[in-house]
């Protein structure tokens, strides 16, 4: 008899258990399911949201995803632009500016031109033969042209913002320039160089 009661004690208390655990489990999943029905509704409230204010505004044809389609996108499309390259300047690409009889390095400039277009963006490296402590100095150019015979470049490889190097030279061959460069406010400063493009 005893045995019996402690058999049916024990499968009561087992039953207990795993009756909460049961109930624990489905409880997780109620609140598993409610917060994804949360955030549908509010995605849902968002796009009706959207959809009014573009009936709002009387944009019909509004995309409620506010993408771009690609025939509207600048850049994009079959437009007459397509396809056109419009040809490298005669500054377009690598520079080496060298001083002396030795043909030292002053400066390195990367260069980017399109053809008609004066106008001249890229970079500098610094060499020795200028100013010992530039060497190895790198950055953007302030400003650079050419318009066809002389070239004019303006860049600071220094730490003062007033200084400001400026390398006027004019074109020998398809090849090379001369000039000098000079500084704005070092005006002792007048180095004589030749700019041949870096052809490997």
């Amino acid at each position: 008899m005893v045995n019996a009661m402690n058999a049916e004690f024990k499968y009561r208390s087992m039953n207990r258990s795993t009756l909460r655990l049961i109930v624990a489990a489905l409880a997780g999943l109620m609140l598993l399911g409610s917060v994804g029905c949360d955030e549908s509704k509010l995605s849902g409230t968002n796009g009706e949201q959207s959809d009014n204010a573009n009936e709002e505004r009387g944009d019909e044809n509004a995309d409620p995803t506010g993408e771009v389609p690609l025939d509207e996108d600048p850049g994009h499309g079959s437009g007459d632009e397509e396809g056109v390259v419009i040809p490298a300047g005669f500054m377009n690409g690598s520079w080496r500016a060298s001083a002396g009889e030795q043909d030292e390095p002053a400066v390195y400039f990367d260069t980017f031109q399109d053809e008609g277009d004066p106008e001249i963006s890229g970079d500098f490296t610094m060499g020795f033969a200028i100013y010992e402590l530039y060497d190895g100095e790198t950055g953007h150019l302030e400003t650079a042209s050419f318009d066809g015979e002389t070239l004019t470049v303006m860049w600071n490889p220094t730490t003062d913002r007033d200084e400001m190097l400026t390398l006027k030279a004019t074109r020998v061959d398809e090849n090379t320039l001369e000039g000098s460069v000079t500084a704005k406010r070092n005006i002792e400063l007048n180095v004589p160089v030749t700019l041949t493009r870096v052809t490997e």
